[in-house]
């Protein structure tokens, strides 16, 4: 006990200030998080222990992650990113806790177990904050697609550059990608599908951006603009969304 309490003392001297405490597990799971959202990203942003990205290669995409269960309330940080951080980052493991603490003097934040730390550069500029939709004005077209059957699908598409959905009825039924591989949702064959007419198609540039062992597809139409809403649960209560801004092909009522 002695030496933890010591461990804190220390952790505030030369006027650094402890914005979060975490235990390993949660820890272990903020730097997943961090690492699986932050890969395409020069800076990383937590506003109100909250982490929403416009992906830099994929403008019309964006991702969202409450921490709170993680980082505890109301933690604002804006710090420099790379990929040696986030390795660095995901590296940094232990016992005991994981301390992220605002080093003012030399503008940076530091992360530490109490044996190594990682030093993360402040950023200091201008925010830019995504355009995630108002889900209260979205209609849910068709129903949400669950699944826990991810690697089939990442296996059966093969990484292609886009990907089309076709919606039937009221379900999401087949998605291709544009390299011809093909998957298809729930018990309907696509020898079945093929003899249908899809009431919807459109076409998505960041589908699985992110992947998890459990995963929700819907599309919202939002004042006539369509999304793909994909939900990744990561485990420890945690998840990510991703919101996609979609191309219609054709279909509905433009």
């Amino acid at each position: 006990m002695g030496k933890e309490i010591g461990f804190f003392e220390q952790a505030a001297l030369s006027g650094r200030t402890l914005l979060a405490n975490l235990t390993t597990g949660a820890a272990d799971a903020l730097f997943k998080i961090l690492y699986l959202m932050g890969n395409n990203l020069k800076r990383i942003e937590i506003k109100n222990s909250e982490l929403s990205t416009r992906l830099q290669n994929k403008p019309n995409t964006f991702q969202f992650a409450r921490l709170e269960k993680l980082i505890g309330k109301n933690v604002n940080m804006s710090f420099l990113n790379s990929n040696e951080c986030l390795v660095k980052l995901k590296k940094l493991k232990g016992d005991g806790n994981v301390l992220f603490l605002d080093d003012y003097a030399k503008g940076r934040y530091l992360v530490t177990n109490g044996k190594s730390q990682v030093n993360l550069t402040k950023y200091i500029g201008p925010a830019d904050p995504p355009s995630i939709p108002d889900l209260s004005a979205c209609q849910v077209i068709g129903t949400e697609i669950e699944t826990d059957e991810t690697s089939l699908i990442m296996d059966s598409l093969k990484k292609p550059r886009s990907v089309t959905l076709y919606i039937f009825g009221d379900q999401l039924g087949t998605v291709k990608g544009d390299n011809g591989e093909l998957f298809c949702f729930n018990e309907n064959s696509f020898f079945e599908y093929e003899q249908k007419q899809p009431s919807w198609i459109f076409r998505s540039y960041a589908f699985m951006e992110i992947s998890g062992p459990f995963m929700k597809f819907r599309i919202l139409n939002c004042e006539a603009r369509f999304w793909l809403h994909t939900t990744v649960d990561l485990g420890f209560d945690m998840t990510i969304e991703q919101f996609e801004i979609l191309d219609y092909v054709e279909g509905g009522e433009e």
